[in-house]
């Protein structure tokens, strides 16, 4: 991020989505971005040598979304995704690089969440829910713009929001009862493990609940 104060935001998020011959997939993702509440954002598939379809794909499509995006395609020649990244890394343009990859949806509040979360010298690691097969190919099956898609998938985060928010809770009490009981040889040490994943889990959690997977 090309800023110098921790107050200031980025002007610019480059969204890098990751694919490879994945057109139904990658068509439903840029749609998820093309509902977002912060328009400030361009997209650059990292495109790891998908056939002609997805260039066709994202030709048409491109004039009908509402941010920039663009293409960076290298020849298929085997797992070269870190490649294919870097070479969209070249071509955007923005200050602050969010990665995803070309089969997620996000929620609406995805961009403004990060931006909100950005500062220099840091990232972020989100969180991701999956949904089970038969949900994607029905909504992979449904015509654009329509059906109950993001109901379900804020059933899927809200369902793994429940479980992490136990784990944190119980690796709390955990950590209370080493404190209190003092440290036993053995036994790992109290040494704020517990505070540092509740910490991490604030983030996380604000991710999973208002970002995307």
């Amino acid at each position: 991020m090309r800023c110098g104060d921790a107050a200031v935001r980025p002007e610019t998020i480059s969204v890098i989505l990751a694919t490879y011959d994945a057109p139904a997939a990658l068509r439903a993702s840029l749609e998820s971005f093309a509902r977002q509440t912060d328009r400030g954002f361009e997209a650059v598939v990292a495109d790891d040598g998908s056939t002609a379809e997805t260039g066709e794909l994202l030709a048409a499509l491109a004039p009908r979304l509402p941010f920039p995006l663009r293409r960076a395609w290298q020849e298929d020649s085997g797992f070269r995704l870190a490649r294919a990244r870097n070479l969209a890394i070249a071509r955007a343009r923005g200050d602050y690089a969010v990665f995803v990859d070309g089969d997620c949806l996000v929620l609406p509040d995805f961009i403004a969440w990060h931006r909100r979360l950005a500062r220099p010298g840091h990232f972020v690691s989100g969180k991701r829910s999956w949904l089970r097969a038969g949900t994607s190919a029905r909504w992979l099956a449904r015509p654009r713009g329509r059906g109950r898609w993001l109901l379900e998938v804020r059933g899927a985060f809200r369902r793994r929001l429940r479980r992490a928010r136990l784990f944190v809770r119980q690796r709390m009490r955990q950590g209370a009862e080493r404190k209190q009981g003092g440290h036993r040889a053995g036994e790992p040490p109290p040494n704020g493990r517990a505070a540092l994943g509740a910490a991490g889990f604030r983030v996380a959690a604000a991710l999973v609940h208002g970002a995307g997977l």
